[in-house]
């Protein structure tokens, strides 16, 4: 068995973990070892962070109000004046961006599903499953489309298609990474 660095703890398989990941409330071993035989009444939150209720995981308050549900019930994203890179809601909730212009009504009135909000540019390429990339992407060596289509026919010059399906999912402000994993998560939450 390894041993871990001053202030860490032995989680299973050899996975050390910070002390203040113990009894924290949030599964940080696989198996949830290190939430196993914790007070009853656990610590308070540590400066910085928000107590979800019920007994739920302390979060960082950076993840509040950022548009993901990372209490059981949502609490950390309602009553939100700002949204830390997600859509404000009418009711002062937040959706994650990612879930704008997906063609599902997230906030209570479907105000992220907006048309001016949702519209391609008209020197976007549209994917063939509706995801909008902006022109620089298209023929720059590397298939931003699921299908690869934006690489397609490229030839010396630049192709683009009239922007015909209000959809925005790829964001050029966002690093390839951002967006794949954006684009992930919008996939999982559809199945």
């Amino acid at each position: 068995m390894s041993t871990c660095a001053e202030a860490t703890s032995t989680a299973p398989r050899n996975k050390c973990i910070a002390e203040h990941q113990v009894c924290n409330r949030y599964d940080d071993c696989e198996g949830g070892e290190d939430e196993i035989n914790c007070p009853v009444n656990p610590p308070p939150c540590p400066d910085g962070s928000f107590q979800c209720p019920d007994g739920g995981p302390c979060i960082l308050e950076q993840f509040v109000c950022d548009g993901y549900m990372d209490c059981y019930g949502s609490e950390d994203e309602t009553g939100c004046t700002t949204c830390n890179g997600g859509f404000h809601c009418d009711d002062d909730t937040c959706v994650f961006e990612i879930y704008m212009c997906d063609e599902r009504e997230d906030c209570p009135n479907g105000e992220e599903e907006a048309a001016e909000d949702c519209e391609c540019r008209d020197t976007d390429f549209i994917c063939d499953n509706g995801h909008c990339l902006p022109d620089y992407m298209v023929c720059d060596g590397k298939p931003h489309c699921h299908g690869g289509e934006d690489e397609a026919n490229c030839g010396d010059a630049k192709q683009t298609r009239p922007a015909l399906r209000p959809r925005r999912v790829l964001d050029p402000r966002r690093t390839r990474a951002q967006n794949a994993l954006l684009a992930k998560l919008a996939k999982y939450r559809r199945n």
